[in-house]
């Protein structure tokens, strides 16, 4: 499934800072409204997880976390793939739009 975003997956990280001027702000603020232990083994599913640029700020938070991340750019996965490459075990990744994919299981 070829996207938009397929053509801009090499730049979207670099263009999120831009596009987003709090961007430290932002996600810091997000991640610390979760209300998990550091240890804990949580259960995430990321919709839209591009490049997996919350995913990776989630794994080094959470280090025992499982992720499934789902998007519909083959490239932006392939990016979340290399980002998340030590953690692998950890994550699935699939090929999907969020809009149309059956989402079945439990997320905390």
């Amino acid at each position: 499934m070829t996207t938009v975003f397929d053509r801009y997956a090499d730049s979207y990280d670099q263009t999120r800072r831009q596009l987003i001027p709090c961007f430290d702000a932002f996600y810091r603020t997000a991640l610390g409204l979760l209300p998990f232990e550091h240890t804990q083994q949580i259960k995430v599913l990321d919709l839209g997880a591009g490049t997996g640029l919350l995913a990776g700020m989630l794994m080094q938070r959470y280090p025992n976390a499982r992720m499934v991340l789902l998007d519909e750019s083959e490239r932006m996965l392939a990016r979340a793939r290399a980002r998340l490459a030590d953690v692998a075990t950890q994550v699935e990744f699939r090929l999907a739009s969020f809009e149309s994919e059956p989402l079945s299981g439990r997320y905390d």
